[in-house]
């Protein structure tokens, strides 16, 4: 008797029709990755604490292929593998059908800006073009200085990003192609980070496989086809209030930035299939 699945799954779809018309083919597991940013404002100072508020805002990924302009920081630069893995804007590498199959959201580290007038507070007035890009939010400062203070500043169950988590706990992600209606996925802490992430709080296991998975799948469809186009959309939708203490140096000189970039970035994960010998 004949079987009839009433669920084909998105990797079905995309693979029966080589399978059925005897097309030799090949399968990927090739995950698209994207980076944006959330953009905080340090909006008033008092003792020695100052306030970050990262009002509600959207951010698009996977819009930008290598050479489109993205922001980064402060700045609008154009975009790299670092940024975007795609090759054109909002589509796959343009041969390839995809079933998106899992989802992860990560970190991926801040960019912080000082107001010009503060740069004399880090010591000698820094003349170095690399070190005043990073001063001024245009390149990645990696902070020795923990801008969020915890009450056990050593305790090792604060190891986390603690700006990130709580942005992501009011955050919703979803997916919009060109024809379907939006896939709306939920909160972004459902999401689990990159393998090794976190072995404390983040969501899911910090090993390879550490992602939100769709068993049935969302297709992705190569260039010409409907749902061609794709953009993954992350909305925070209230305000996060994020005391900092001031970076403070030798002298007694204390400054805090004017804006802080949360970077994070979304890996697509699943399978892609095009004709044997189109790469």
């Amino acid at each position: 008797m004949e079987t009839i699945n009433l669920a084909p799954t998105a990797r079905q779809r995309i693979i029966q029709p080589y399978i059925d018309q005897k097309i030799p083919h090949e399968v990927r597991t090739t995950p698209v990755s994207g980076v944006m940013q959330l953009r905080g404002q340090v909006v008033a100072s008092n003792d020695g604490i100052g306030w970050l508020v990262f009002k509600p805002q959207t951010v698009k990924f996977f819009r930008k292929g290598d050479g489109d302009v993205t922001p980064y920081g402060a700045a609008n630069v154009e975009a790299t593998d670092a940024e975007s893995n795609l090759q054109r804007s909002g589509s796959t590498d343009g041969a390839r059908d995809m079933a998106i199959e899992g989802l992860q959201i990560s970190p991926n580290g801040r960019l912080v800006s000082f107001a010009a007038a503060d740069l004399d507070n880090f010591g000698t007035d820094p003349t170095n073009e690399d070190v005043l890009a990073a001063l001024s939010g245009t390149d990645l400062l990696v902070d020795p200085f923990g801008l969020i203070i915890p009450p056990q500043l050593q305790s090792p169950f604060l190891l986390e990003d603690a700006i990130f988590q709580n942005l992501m706990s009011l955050s919703t992600v979803r997916i919009e192609l060109d024809t379907s209606r939006p896939f709306k996925l939920g909160l972004a802490k459902l999401y689990p980070g990159m393998a090794g992430e976190s072995m404390l709080h983040s969501p899911g296991l910090p090993h390879v496989d550490n992602a939100f998975g769709f068993s049935e799948g969302i297709v992705w469809h190569r260039d010409g086809k409907s749902d061609s186009d794709l953009k993954l959309v992350l909305e925070l939708h209230r305000n996060v209030v994020i005391p900092l203490s001031q970076v403070t140096f030798p002298g007694g000189s204390a400054t805090l930035p004017a804006f802080v970039f949360q970077r994070i970035a979304i890996d697509v994960l699943g399978v892609s299939v095009t004709e044997l010998g189109t790469n």
